[in-house]
């Protein structure tokens, strides 16, 4: 079903304020792509291959055929075949078993590849690539990998978030340079950050709060690499490298002093609203961006324009950024957030702003976390589905409208 093309961009705004949101598509991750929280709506997959979806739906983002909220989970199509799910701001992308990719939602910019910019309320297969490992779903654009290690981008690009060295927007998938060694992406509101197989992190398109990473607050249009110096905790970042196309071309951009230090390899990385977050090999959490809302969480409000670790801790194994809020689970199974809680999306049970990292409850058994633009989702170890924080258009999925400051379990999971 085609939808009259509205425009998106009003609804967008509202929904995410000052910034949008992030699904994370981290293929590192066991549980990568099950679960996926966007702009006002949310999406999971079953433990047969069923794919479900629920929350704001004008733009066909739940991809059910029609245009309307859905308070409680419905099923997408009647295939059982679905491997990897992401919600964007207003749209949708998943991964099929036979390495099909399929979008559905808002398509002003391209975001769902489908070379035009017709609205899509059930999926769409892009291309005959059969390939497709994992995709992430920014703001108003994607980004996906191929089982080759190729990068590929598309929609919006008017920061340089596709990372092709343009900012012309796309509207079919189109690869990031020559390498074939990317193994996560997270597409964030305006930016995105990726891993290469070295454990190296790289980043780029908009920057005006430092979410990059690299010191400055200069857009970028091609991938540059990060470096957190980790001999002392909230050490500068440092670039080491901008991939050029010229192998010739290894200045050091303005407001970077030096490429000194040690090699630093990274697990995990998160896109979020105007923020960025990375787990190092170490266990390491660290944090850098937009920060008026405590969404780095190392107890202050001041914007980081480079990587600060958060506490001491060793243990962290993933990592999720929203609009304004953070959250990651710890190797013993515990689930922490912080930042923005106006809407109660950090699931503490309460409404107030936390400047580091907050226990959700007494839970050690959580196994995979999705952070939305207000709310957020998760996974136990048991398989069981819950929801808090905004719940507008029914992005919780509880069958009701009513805003959740704790962890409420949805029917049907495992």
């Amino acid at each position: 079903m085609k939808i009259k093309p509205h425009s998106c961009r009003i609804v967008l705004f509202l929904a995410c304020s000052l910034v949008f949101l992030q699904d994370d598509a981290n293929s590192k991750l066991p549980h990568a792509g099950l679960i996926a929280a966007g702009a006002t709506h949310s999406a999971a997959l079953r433990s047969n291959g069923s794919l479900w979806s629920w929350g704001f739906n004008h733009f066909g983002q739940l991809g059910d055929g029609s245009v309307f909220a859905r308070n409680a989970p419905a099923r997408v199509g009647s295939e059982n075949a679905w491997l990897y799910v992401a919600a964007g701001g207003a749209h949708s992308a998943a991964i099929k078993t036979d390495g099909t990719l399929w979008t559905w939602g808002c398509n002003e910019y391209g975001e769902l590849g489908s070379d035009n910019n017709a609205y899509l309320s059930i999926p769409c297969r892009i291309g005959a690539d059969t390939t497709w490992t994992a995709v992430s779903a920014g703001c108003i654009h994607t980004m996906g990998l191929k089982s080759d290690g190729t990068l590929w981008a598309w929609g919006r690009n008017f920061d340089g978030q596709l990372g092709d060295g343009s900012y012309t927007d796309r509207s079919l998938p189109v690869k990031i340079g020559p390498d074939n060694s990317w193994v996560a992406v997270s597409a964030g509101t305006h930016h995105t950050a990726a891993l290469k197989s070295d454990g190296t992190l790289w980043v780029w398109g908009g920057n005006s709060a430092g979410q990059l990473g690299d010191g400055t607050t200069s857009r970028r249009n091609i991938p540059v690499q990060i470096f957190a110096d980790n001999r002392a905790p909230g050490a500068a970042g440092k670039i080491v490298q901008f991939a050029s196309r010229d192998p010739s071309d290894k200045d050091i951009p303005p407001g970077i002093s030096s490429r000194t230090g040690a090699r630093v390899v990274w697990s995990a990385v998160a896109a979020g609203g105007a923020h960025t977050a990375g787990i190092k090999s170490d266990g390491t959490l660290w944090v850098w961006g937009y920060n008026d809302d405590g969404q780095v969480g190392d107890g202050s409000l001041a914007t980081r324009t480079a990587p600060v670790q958060i506490g001491t801790d060793t243990h962290w194994a993933d990592v999720t950024a929203g609009c304004l809020h953070t959250a990651a689970i710890r190797s013993d199974g515990t689930l922490w957030a912080w930042g923005s809680n106006y809407h109660g999306q950090l699931g503490d049970g309460t409404t107030i702003d936390r400047t580091s990292p907050t226990k959700v409850d007494s839970a050690i058994r959580w196994a995979a976390v999705s952070a939305g633009c207000m709310h957020t989702i998760a996974l136990k170890s048991d398989g069981t589905l819950w929801t808090w924080g905004r719940n507008t258009y029914g992005q919780i999925g509880n069958g009701t409208t009513v805003n959740i400051s704790t962890p409420v379990q949805i029917p049907g999971w495992p």
